[in-house]
């Protein structure tokens, strides 16, 4: 299985995803994305193991959000948002 394989199965096998929009201008990427999509989702094993691997490398939203201030022990918003 190829990594764009892989990956457009693996994007369509999220219980909560309804569509995947996939653009290429290339005709051959085109089949290839085609072929991928119509095997249909990932095995739930593989599906499963692939999550658990990307959320143990990839931080949480709070994490990539916020930063604690070592010399006071607050939560620091990052993102430059105003606070509510």
């Amino acid at each position: 299985m190829s990594k764009m394989e892989f990956l457009l199965r693996f994007t369509i096998s999220h219980p909560d995803m309804t569509t995947t929009i996939v653009g290429t201008s290339n005709p051959e990427h085109l089949k290839s994305n085609l072929a991928a999509a119509a095997k249909g989702p990932l095995p739930i094993d593989l599906y499963n193991e692939a999550k658990q691997r990307l959320t143990e490398t990839v931080p949480s939203r709070y994490e990539r959000t916020a930063r604690l201030d070592r010399s006071t022990n607050d939560v620091k918003d990052i993102t430059g948002a105003p606070k509510r």
